[in-house]
């Protein structure tokens, strides 16, 4: 055989040289481009994570994303949790409507998660027939093959798992699973960080109720001693009015009768208008001292249609004679409920008389019961001139009156 000339054996060499320098730069440059696609899907996906702080947008985002950039059919975020302390690792993020396996198990129950948990990563070549994964029948339904499962690791603590499943069957090579990995790490941190800021805004909610309630409280209190003090007040006012309102009754009765043989009619109208002032003065006066005596009340079982029915009966006149029409509508069946008879008695004649007088000649008054989730309603409603909204909230407070003899002390 003929040898090849020196320099053809030199050009030869060279050529083999370049050729292998010419290679290995092509992979240097795969590598370096598959580095750099893995680098920008990895921040991609960081940048989409850190754009949210809410809890459930987080882990949705994770699975969606990883399962997209993993080329997946499936992929579920699994987290541990603890039921009077033994773990359990729960489902808390799946890409689609279902998963395979149950939402929740113990983890001494799960061979494929407990594992995870120590810090490996599994892979399962085929989960239809590995013999390491219960949910064998599930994982065929479902139509998935191949299983990775990545431990969630943030602050140096595994908190869960990250788990694909593919529809063919995929070895998952190295670059894969350190991609997998390093989203796994994004992943947990971004949960943690999203868990804390979810604690913070709930104790920050838990912080202005009670700051709301705490500001009601001192309202109610203030209010509470304005009103003691108000009552204490008006009772010792409403005591030393009462013995000369007396007084003045009683003679002016004694006037009537002594010169009731006089035919002077100015006289009887005016002794007939001191009396009649002054027992509108005595009733203002019991309104006050009941008002201030806050009685302690009697507790009782008590059917609220009978105490309706008395009162109805006791007013039945007024109404007639404004040609007003109760439209009573009792439940039947109403069940008994505790509270003191008198003073709910007390409370429907004052409502009552709102009522009769805001209504038109007549008018009519609707007063309903019925049963409601365990508690008793009683409804008062009537067809007159309502209240005007800018007076609402004053209502309940004692001495607002818009009535010309009202006393203001009904509804409070």
């Amino acid at each position: 055989s003929k040898r090849f000339e020196p320099e053809t054996e030199e050009f030869l060499s060279t050529l083999a040289s370049q050729a292998a320098q010419v290679l290995r730069n092509a992979l240097i440059y795969e590598e370096l481009e598959q580095h750099y696609r893995e680098i920008s899907l990895l921040y991609e996906i960081q940048q989409e994570i850190a754009s949210t702080l809410d809890y459930n947008s987080v882990l949705q985002l994770i699975v969606h994303r990883t399962k997209q950039i993993m080329n997946a059919s499936e992929c579920t975020i699994r987290l541990l949790v603890e039921h009077d302390g033994k773990p359990y690792i729960r489902v808390v993020a799946s890409s689609g409507k279902d998963f395979i396996g149950p939402e929740e198990v113990p983890l001494e129950e799960s061979q494929v998660d407990q594992p995870v948990i120590g810090g490996e990563m599994i892979y399962i070549e085929d989960v239809r027939t590995d013999p390491k994964f219960r949910w064998r029948e599930e994982a065929k339904r479902a139509g998935v093959v191949s299983m990775v499962c990545a431990p969630l690791v943030a602050r140096r603590r595994t908190i869960g798992t990250i788990r694909l499943y593919t529809a063919e069957r995929r070895e998952f090579d190295l670059s894969e699973r350190k991609i997998l990995s390093a989203i796994a790490g994004q992943a947990a941190q971004a949960i943690e960080n999203a868990r804390l800021y979810h604690t913070i805004e709930e104790q920050n909610r838990q912080l202005l109720r009670s700051y709301e309630e705490l500001r009601n409280t001192q309202k109610e209190l203030l209010r509470k001693e304005r009103l003691a003090a108000l009552g204490e007040m008006a009772a010792t006012v409403a005591h030393e009015i009462r013995n000369p309102l007396t007084s003045i009754r009683g003679f002016a009765q004694r006037i009537q009768r002594r010169y009731a043989h006089v035919a002077d009619e100015r006289l009887a109208e005016y002794t007939g208008i001191i009396m009649e002032e002054v027992d509108r003065l005595n009733k203002f006066i019991k309104d006050v001292l009941d008002f201030a005596r806050h009685a302690k009340p009697n507790f009782e079982r008590t059917n609220l249609n009978t105490v309706i029915a008395d009162v109805l009966a006791l007013l039945r006149d007024d109404f007639a004679r404004k040609e007003i029409t109760i439209l009573p509508d009792l439940a039947p069946n109403l069940q008994e409920t505790v509270c003191d008879r008198m003073q709910m008695r007390q409370a429907f004649i004052n409502l009552l008389q709102n009522a009769r007088q805001a209504v038109s000649r007549g008018g009519m008054i609707l007063i309903r019961t019925q049963n409601l989730n365990g508690y008793v309603r009683v409804r008062i409603a009537d067809n007159g001139c309502g209240i005007p909204r800018d007076i609402l909230q004053k209502i309940w407070s004692p001495f607002f009156t818009t009535k010309t003899h009202g006393t203001g002390l009904g509804l409070a």
